[in-house]
């Protein structure tokens, strides 16, 4: 085989490996496009009681590469979903809505808008920008709401701070202090507040106000004797 043969068969063989590999992307884009497009396929589902009504307030947003992103200003950002479709919700700087359809458990955001003020250092990209990488969503044990991105690269997580259930796990907190059961406790920026009790248990709840905790366990002390509460 002589040298100019070699290098047309090499060049030949190049010429296949690339469009290979390119029809295999193609392939790869069109099933992913054609799955995203299944969620919207169909009768709608009405949105869900648990989802709709309810002010989520953003946490933080867990990356499955270990790039947690934490809300620095907890109550800023929020959204609300509507019974018609329309969502809403407030960041540290600006406003925003837009529209959502859900499917089972999918769901997508589209249209989304804002107002436009600017400001420093604000996390505002880091919440809006990844609700057009949502496709699913979740409720985990504690009430929260998942929100899981695109090809599992991770969840933004909620809160409900006014939930019914929240409610209950808040009652149960005031009840051990006042029944002398909690060893100790503290009270986080976010208003969540984890106490510990005597035998072990945990109980988690977000307070009404900030430093609802401490004025509860001030009461307490002449009955059941000081309780050591942190704040962050």
């Amino acid at each position: 085989m002589n040298k100019l043969t070699y290098i047309k068969r090499n060049n030949i063989i190049i010429v296949i490996v690339i469009a290979l590999i390119t029809i295999v992307i193609g392939v790869y884009i069109t099933i992913n496009k054609d799955n995203r497009s299944d969620i919207l396929k169909g009768e709608k589902l009405a949105p869900s009681n648990e989802l709709t009504g309810r002010q989520w307030t953003w946490a933080w947003t867990r990356m499955n590469d270990g790039g947690n992103i934490i809300s620095r200003q907890k109550d800023a950002f929020t959204i609300t979903f509507d019974e018609d479709g329309k969502f809403s919700g407030t960041t540290d700087c600006n406003s925003f809505g837009g529209q959502y359809e859900i499917n089972e458990n999918y769901i997508i955001f589209s249209q989304i808008f804002s107002t436009e003020m600017y400001c420093e250092n604000s996390q505002e990209l880091d919440f809006t920008g990844a609700l057009s990488e949502v496709d699913k969503f979740m409720f985990d044990e504690d009430g929260n709401l998942i929100l899981l991105l695109k090809f599992d690269s991770g969840s933004i997580i909620l809160n409900d701070k006014n939930s019914e259930y929240n409610s209950q796990k808040w009652e149960l907190i005031k009840q051990a202090i006042s029944e002398c059961r909690v060893k100790d406790g503290g009270q986080a920026h976010s208003r969540e507040v984890i106490v510990k009790l005597k035998n072990g248990e945990e109980i988690k709840a977000f307070s009404p106000q900030i430093d609802n905790i401490f004025h509860i366990a001030k009461e307490a002390e002449d009955e059941c004797g000081q309780i050591m509460l942190w704040t962050e």
